[in-house]
């Protein structure tokens, strides 16, 4: 399994051999196409996932239409944790905006991490943490900032990938229609 993840894991927490083994077995590496589902509407989370390749949005449907409200890129983790831990079908779904590589690790797995691997309980929780505090932020942001900020912080947090996203998507994702963010691209290039 990716030594770039052991890696990864060990910024959160020393992972000895052992475990790593624990974990590493129970990693399944999964790819996506541009546009594929990673979780339809309705589906019940069964995994933790991790991208090593491509982008990943979360969307919602509004009057028909397909909004996107959460975006994950290279080196990050994703997953419908409501869904995930609750055990309960998702209102939204996960899709491959451009062909995805990731690593994934299943509800019940991750509980075996949990009985077998001392940093594995830590690693869990350091992931969760990490994907509250990008939920608070992106909330306080919504709520707080106006859209050019909310584009501009995108475009230095993400400036490559960003240049991937279709216009729509990332008008979606700052609270604005297509027409405001073009004004705004004006503005900002």
């Amino acid at each position: 399994m990716s030594e770039n993840w052991r890696a990864n894991f060990n910024k959160i927490a020393s992972v000895s051999d052992e475990d790593w083994d624990v974990m590493a077995r129970r990693l399944q590496k999964v790819k996506f196409k541009k546009k594929e589902i990673i979780l339809k509407y309705g589906a019940v989370e069964n995994y933790i996932s991790f991208v090593n390749k491509g982008i990943v949005r979360y969307t919602f449907l509004r009057d028909g239409q397909n909004v996107s409200f959460n975006f994950h890129f290279p080196n990050s983790s994703f997953s419908a944790y409501d869904s995930f831990l609750l055990r309960i079908p998702t209102e939204y779904q996960i899709q491959a905006v451009t062909d995805v590589e990731i690593l994934r690790i299943s509800y019940d797995d991750m509980h075996q991490v949990y009985k077998e691997s001392g940093v594995g309980n830590t690693i869990a929780r350091k992931i969760v943490e990490g994907l509250y505090i990008a939920k608070v932020r992106r909330e306080l942001s919504l709520l707080t900032d106006d859209a050019e900020t909310r584009y501009r912080r995108l475009l230095q947090d993400w400036p490559e990938l960003v240049k991937q996203l279709p216009l729509k998507d990332i008008a979606s994702y700052i609270g604005i229609t297509p027409q405001a963010l073009s004004r705004i691209r004006r503005i900002v290039l």
